[in-house]
Order: C-alpha cells, then structure tokens, then sequence
C-alpha cells in the first residue's frame, strides 16, 4: 500500500471504532463504570457500578502500551496464555496488507495514538463491538470487546 491508502485504511479503521466506541457508551456506559475486572485467561472482562456486575464482554487482547512507549502485540505476549495469545495472530497478515513489518514484530516504540490505531485496525479485522483500554501500572492493556451484554441494572 502507498501512503495515501494507508492513511485511508487507519481513517476508515478509526472511524469505525469511533462509531463502535460511541454505541457502546449510550447502550453501556462504557467507560464511566466505577470498577472493571478482567480476567485475561479466561478472555473476560466484567463492568461493575456500586459493587455489582452490570455488564459483561468477551475479549481479544490486541497489545500493550508500556509506560516506556513500547508496543507488544498481544500475540507476542508471553505472560499470556497460549490460547489467548493465539486468538489475535490473525493481525500478522496486515503486515502483507499494508507492507508494514510492524504487524510481525513483537514490539515497537509506540504512542497512545498508534496503540488505538492498532487497536482499530483490530476491531476492523474481528467485526469487534468496539474496544477498552486496561490501564495498570507498567502497561496499558488494549482489548477487543466481543459479545457485551448487560447483567442487570447498573
């Protein structure tokens, strides 16, 4: 791909996660939530408002952004289990897509704008319901929401 259709592929990508992300937050509140949970191994995250579970979601870790600027796929993760690593090599064809060898390296220097981008290009490839940013101390943990339901009033 040259420039221009690369900008065009991350645009379209963004917008449609913008698009995602905004129905999220008007039909759950993603994002304003006092609490989440994860629990990577087992591919979850749960929302909880007032110490009770409102609302659930499957998901595909994308990468990581450590507070150092580097990028790791989540699929170069080791400290992730084998079948939740495996769930997101599919983002290596993007490198023969886009001619971007970034897409097959395990880490990169990065920024938060280009960790979303990621991110979107992912929620593209998957047909995600949109994503969530996981802070924590050394990382923030960029996911794919799948499957969000509500739990019960939040």
């Amino acid at each position: 791909m040259d420039d221009e259709q690369l900008d065009t592929l991350f645009d379209e990508a963004t917008r449609a996660l913008d698009a995602k992300q905004a129905f999220l937050e008007r039909e759950f509140a993603i994002g304003r939530h006092e609490e989440w949970k994860a629990d990577l191994a087992r591919s979850e995250i749960r929302f909880l408002q007032h110490g009770r579970e409102a609302v659930t979601a499957d998901v595909l870790v994308v990468g990581t952004l450590g507070h150092d600027g580097i990028w790791l796929w989540g699929w170069a993760n080791r400290r992730l289990p084998d079948d939740v690593r495996a769930a997101g090599e599919g983002l290596k064809s993007f490198a023969s897509l886009t001619g971007l060898d970034i897409f097959e390296q395990r880490a990169w220097e990065a920024d938060e704008q280009q960790a979303w981008e990621m991110t979107a290009l992912a929620c593209r490839h998957f047909d995600a319901n949109g994503a969530y940013c996981m802070p924590s101390a050394s990382a923030d943990v960029y996911v794919l929401l799948r499957h969000v339901r509500a739990v019960g009033a939040g």
